[in-house]
């Protein structure tokens, strides 16, 4: 029976080939598309997997209670992890790791220790950690030459990746000939290759270049307190160890954290807990202090469902051109039938056939999947790799795609089994219709829903990308255009009068200020300033940022009161304020707050206090968050070498070159900081950098709408071509009669588009709960209006009218005496 079944099924297929190569075509875009997905998520579910203590190491969070908002960070007081390993028995080992040092920069001498290496000094910058010893022992971190036992025996040690020593010796370097050579780091000090670590994966969370003792860290900050703030903690349990029972010994080591004793509310302090690894990568959102389970898996998710939704659209694309071919299997039925075949037997064949047709489509699918790869990761940013040739992937993958095509032919082929299977052989047999005539209702009702689905989508890539523009439209509250940060990788305030005034004599420069932090940055907060009528109960955090004289002007703030910081004079017991900030000192007239002096605790025991008198009001600006409300800032300007002043900020004039113009800026940095190369960033770039999870959203929303249309229209391509081939000889009376090219192609196409338009109806109220419920994700958002969903419906018609268009314009335009030639 095999062979004949295939046989009948591979001649079945050629006399239609129209309508195979679509269903085939079709499922195999729709598979290809799900298959992409879900290798992509296959790859964010393996985050860390190639730790073997996975199940047992956490990060420490810490919880800060500022005005009644819980806010959760992970960055931990020094002191915390000697604490944790001393007072809870669950836990077996810790370490502190401080977050990456993006800004390091070697200097490796040609040669040295027995190296053969470059023949001339180079200056590289690499990423990298200080940590502590024990994370060698706690994290799957192989070494490649070296032993982690000794590897932070001295201060000054290095223990870079394969790829550094590569990136820092050249490509022929082997890693046990880089031992013992030294690299000089920010022209300051030499550190010494100790070991050499296997290259990290990409999957991995933590991710660094090089590693090098905390002690050096502990060096640079001296004195410890418990509101010494700064690293990274991680924790290994035991592995016996209860989980919960730890989490409560955690929890009450707060009772050292003491940063927060100068509120005179006691109860707001910091409360710490366990964070595991598990859900580092996918689960890392928490709202008032605890985790909320969500996070990256929420897209993981949602793109997941969208494999499935594009995968149901070209199911349903067979169950309609399938069923359309009803006519041409009503006589074999019936005639099967007549000679005994069971009903459970013919949908047992029109099944096999289905998977038959499915399987076909996957083979197809995996050439697509191979072939738009590299596109994929170029959107996805990453290097996946399908793994079908790699033993340890192939078994698994070859299991996904025949659990695929065996749920894909199941489901495209249940509905055209049970349908053709039901015949009347008897009504068959004398000619009339096999079917009841629910089949086109059935038809109608699958179109409506594909592309209900289709205009879904592309309503949903119509709001993600109108978001995304509407934020990056907003007045920030500063001009980022034509303002290029420089980083000078070290304090520069001393030097910089100078430096700025050979700036301005460039000509191209129109103004130029420092500052310690990036404009668009959060962070550096302090909660512990007070002055003269504040309320007891209003707890609020100040974002701090050190300038220079003209920053106000470079960085294009308005002054809204006061006056500016003055170029030459004292100004360190002066700073400037932003709006919010203002209305929180006086929320009745913030006219009256230049003058306000505001104090700071000098230690922690508060017996001594900074004073600081505001001179002057600017706008609100927006950092940190893009999507949030500006928060309340104040500008210090201190005494140059008081803090770290390593950003310039250069607004540069319109109209040169802006090549040229960097070049005459890079030539004054250079000979002013000629240890370092020069460093730069557009900060428009920087604000952009800021939307790349909301970007790729889009622009993986918008390939994923422009496919699902695209398989939506592959059906309806098909059975316009049906319905013109089932009415070639009423088009041959009409042509006879007089009707019109125009006026068949409507007679057409008026039952599809109206199909299309109920499709709308349908799709606009789904459409609009879903973008509302992920808009809330937003403080700064669009308001959704008509024009959204006029759009999206004006575009699915004409997407339609096209495609249906094309076959009633060729069946309009054949000659009637062809068509009525065999009447």
């Amino acid at each position: 029976m095999s062979q004949n079944f295939f046989r009948a099924t591979f001649r079945g297929w050629w006399k239609h080939k129209t309508f195979s190569f679509l269903n085939v075509f079709g499922l195999a875009v729709g598979i290809a598309c799900a298959g992409l997905i879900f290798l992509w998520a296959e790859d964010e579910r393996s985050f860390d997997e190639s730790q073997l203590k996975k199940d047992r190491i956490y990060s420490v969070q810490v919880n800060m209670n500022f005005d009644g908002t819980i806010y959760t960070m992970g960055s931990t007081p020094r002191l915390l992890a000697a604490a944790l390993q001393t007072e809870v028995p669950g836990i077996l080992n810790t370490a502190r790791v401080y977050p990456e040092d993006k800004n390091a920069l070697f200097r490796i001498n040609p040669g040295g220790a027995g190296g053969v290496g470059d023949t001339e000094v180079k200056s590289v910058y690499a990423v990298g950690r200080y940590a502590d010893s024990s994370l060698f022992s706690m994290l799957t971190l192989p070494f490649v030459a070296g032993d982690p036992k000794t590897a932070f025996k001295e201060l000054y040690s290095l223990v870079p990746t394969e790829k550094t020593v590569a990136k820092f010796f050249g490509p022929g370097q082997s890693p046990a000939s880089v031992l013992g050579r030294t690299l000089r780091v920010d022209n300051k000090q030499d550190y010494t290759v100790t070991g050499v670590l296997k290259d990290l994966p990409v999957n991995s969370s933590l991710q660094f270049e090089w590693l090098a003792p905390f002690g050096i860290d502990l060096l640079r900050e001296g004195k410890l307190i418990w509101g010494s703030y700064g690293p990274l903690t991680f924790v290994e349990l035991a592995p016996q160890a209860d989980a919960a029972a730890v989490q409560k010994q955690v929890a009450a080591i707060n009772r050292q954290i003491k940063n927060l004793s100068h509120r005179k509310d006691p109860s707001q302090t910091a409360q710490t807990f366990l964070f595991p690894m598990k859900d580092w990568r996918l689960r890392a959102q928490f709202e008032n202090g605890k985790p909320t389970g969500g996070g990256r898996i929420d897209q993981v998710r949602l793109l997941s469902a969208i494999a499935w939704v594009i995968l149901l659209i070209a199911c349903i694309n067979f169950m309609n051109l399938a069923t359309a071919r009803s006519q041409q299997h009503a006589r074999e039925i019936g005639v099967r039938k007549v000679l005994g075949a069971m009903k459970a037997q013919l949908v047992f064949r029109f099944l096999l056939e289905a998977v038959c047709m499915a399987t076909l489509a996957a083979i197809l699918a995996v050439f697509l999947m191979a072939l738009s790869l590299p596109a994929f990761n170029n959107l996805v940013e990453k290097q996946l790799t399908l793994g079908i040739l790699q033993p340890t992937h192939l078994a698994a993958h070859v299991a996904a795609l025949a659990a695929i095509i065996l749920i894909c032919g199941l489901v495209a082929g249940s509905y055209p089994a049970l349908h053709l299977s039901s015949f009347n052989p008897i009504r068959v047999l004398k000619g009339l219709t096999g079917g009841s005539g629910s089949d086109a209702w059935v038809r109608k009702a699958l179109v409506v829903f594909q592309f209900s689905l289709s205009i879904v989508f592309i309503i949903a890539t119509i709001t993600i990308f109108r978001q995304i523009q509407y934020v990056k439209d907003r007045n920030l509250g500063f001009n980022k255009d034509r303002l290029v940060e420089i980083d000078m990788q070290h304090t520069m305030a001393g030097q910089f009068p100078q430096i700025r005034e050979s700036l301005l004599q460039t000509g191209v420069v129109e103004n130029a200020a420092m500052i310690d932090r990036s404009t668009i940055m959060g962070g550096n907060t302090d909660d512990r300033f007070d002055w003269a009528g504040k309320p007891a109960n209003l707890q609020v955090s100040f974002a701090k940022r050190n300038v220079s004289a003209a920053f106000v002007a470079t960085s294009g703030l308005h002054l809204l009161a006061g006056h500016d910081f003055a170029e030459g004079e004292d100004s360190s017991g002066n700073i400037l304020v932003t709006e919010s900030s203002a209305r929180l000192i006086d929320k009745s007239d913030i006219r009256r707050v230049p003058g306000t002096i505001l104090r700071l605790p000098a230690n922690e025991e508060k017996t001594s206090f900074l004073s600081f008198t505001v001179i002057g009001i600017v706008n609100d600006f927006v950092f940190g968050d893009m999507n949030g409300t500006p928060g309340p800032v104040l500008f210090f300007r201190r005494p140059p070498g008081s803090w770290d002043e390593n950003l310039v900020y250069v607004r540069i004039r319109k109209g040169p070159d802006a090549g040229k113009s960097l070049s005459k800026i890079e030539a004054v940095i250079q000979q002013a900081n000629p240890a370092y190369p020069f460093k730069y960033v557009f900060v428009d770039d920087q604000f952009n950098a800021a939307f790349q999870t909301e970007t790729q959203m889009g622009r993986m929303a918008s390939v994923f709408a422009v496919l699902a249309v695209f398989i939506s229209c592959l059906g309806l391509f098909g059975l316009a071509a049906y319905m013109a081939e089932r009415r070639t000889r009423e088009i041959g009376f009409r042509k006879v009669l007089g009707a019109s090219v125009a006026g068949i192609t409507g007679l057409l196409s008026r039952d599809f588009l109206r199909w299309v338009a109920l499709s709308c109806l349908i799709a606009f109220p789904v459409a609009w709960w879903l973008a509302q419920n992920w808009l809330k994700n937003f403080e700064y958002r669009i308001t959704l209006g008509a024009g959204i969903f006029l759009a999206a419906g004006a575009l699915a018609l004409l997407i339609a009218w096209v495609t249906i268009g094309f076959q009633a314009v060729r069946a309009a335009l054949a000659n009637p005496v062809d068509s009525l030639r065999n009447e």
